[in-house]
């Protein structure tokens, strides 16, 4: 009888030593990597607003949305007669003012008319000249010369209206190395993305691929989104236009995580999870550690050394 109580006590014993043990798992810590697709949209990195200097009626406006120009073409036009006229008369003028200083230089001379008399009509050639160097720059701003080749954005306003100083008239982009895929990515991503990084790209209807060149990394999520928006810089887009989905290639690795089973973690709202480690000497101890990626039944956490660890479920 004795016998059989010693028996069944050890049976205990050891299946309580088998259960408790089953609650520690050991975690080696391994290499991530992970490839993420998202959708990107081919959009130009710079655009440009252009107006006029000065205020008149617009009577050159020929470019429609979508057509493209060369660089130092006239974009647009306002009235410039009233203008026109005005520089040939100063000019006539100042001609005329210049021809009466010889004149009175010549009979200065011989003492017949003072010094005064030619001052006077120096300072009117200086004043007519000024006046010639405001109004020819006033026809200056009443054009719209093409900074560069390029293409019209947008056309708010038509030909025949009057506009004022500084109103937009065309919305244009350069059509030389102004093209970037934009791709909206959590921040978990944006860590693993930098300035001149290499990223592959793959046109979702005519399955052409791209090389990209990671452009911009933003330090900000977009306000509506809470999401980050990365410019893609490309320079092949002979067969593409804007507007065009790209599917977008990003990997995501880290030297080294612990794969955790979601059961053995306590997740909070800073990226981080906490675990109990149990050291093997003395009473698991909760230690928080940077969540990287999860899925539904593996929480994939930073490592912190080498090493593996004895974890314990959460209570």
């Amino acid at each position: 009888m004795i016998s059989r109580v010693v028996i069944l006590l050890t049976m205990v014993v050891c299946f309580s030593s088998w259960a408790f043990a089953s609650e520690v798992l050991e975690i080696k810590a391994e290499p991530y990597v992970k490839t993420n697709t998202r959708v990107g949209q081919l959009a130009f990195f710079k655009t440009y607003q252009q107006s006029f200097k000065s205020a008149g009626n617009v009577t050159e406006l020929t470019l429609e949305e979508g057509q493209t120009f060369k660089k130092g073409d006239v974009l647009a036009k306002v009235d410039t007669d009233d203008l026109s006229s005005e520089l040939n008369q100063l000019i006539a003028e100042k001609a005329f003012v210049n021809k009466e200083i010889e004149r009175l230089k010549k009979l200065k001379k011989v003492n017949a008319v003072s010094q005064s008399d030619v001052d006077r009509q120096r300072s009117l050639s200086s004043q007519l000249r000024a006046q010639i160097i405001r109004t020819r720059e006033f026809l200056d701003a009443a054009l719209i010369v093409a900074p560069f080749d390029g293409v019209v954005i947008s056309r708010p306003i038509d030909a025949g209206e009057f506009v004022s100083a500084g109103q937009a008239v065309l919305s244009i982009a350069p059509i030389n190395e102004n093209f970037v895929v934009e791709v909206a990515v959590q921040d978990q991503l944006l860590t693993h993305l930098a300035v001149g990084q290499k990223i592959m790209l793959e046109n979702r209807t005519t399955e052409g691929k791209l090389l990209g060149e990671v452009k911009t990394v933003p330090q900000m999520p977009d306000a509506s989104t809470g999401l980050f928006v990365v410019k893609i810089m490309v320079t092949d887009t002979e067969n593409t236009r804007v507007g065009s989905l790209y599917n977008v290639t990003l990997t995501q690795s880290m030297n080294m995580v612990y794969p955790v089973p979601a059961e053995y973690v306590q997740l909070d709202f800073n990226q981080t999870a906490i675990l109990m480690v149990n050291s093997g000497t003395e009473k698991a101890k909760p230690k928080r550690l940077k969540v990287i990626d999860h899925s539904p039944d593996l929480i994939y956490i930073k490592a912190d050394s080498q090493s593996a660890i004895k974890i314990e479920k959460m209570d």
